[in-house]
């Protein structure tokens, strides 16, 4: 699944945000609000008309998806770091 993920531009984008420094102080939801305006022009550049008709509908989709993507990294990095703090405390406690 994470493959799939890689190739998701959509999935790059958050990615994207998420490491620069300048967004860490953002709303979630100012996050979610660049990440679909860059997403969208994304879109555009390569030709891909979404009907007016359903754009609204389309977006609030792709803010959801977004939504849990930040969650996914988010999560996964609070993981990484709770594992690594229980290898080092682990470790510290042989030693001791």
């Amino acid at each position: 699944m994470r493959q799939n993920l890689l190739n998701d531009p959509l999935y790059e984008i958050t990615e994207r945000y998420l490491s620069k420094a300048s967004t860490e102080s953002l709303p979630s939801e100012k996050v979610i609000d660049c990440v679909v305006t860059d997403y969208m022009r994304l879109l555009y550049l390569q030709g891909v008309n979404i009907p007016q008709s359903v754009k609204s509908l389309f977006i609030t989709d792709i803010k959801e998806e977004v939504r849990e993507i930040l969650v996914k990294l988010t999560c996964s990095s609070i993981e990484v770091t709770i594992t690594e703090t229980q290898k080092s405390e682990s470790l510290f406690r042989k030693i001791s």
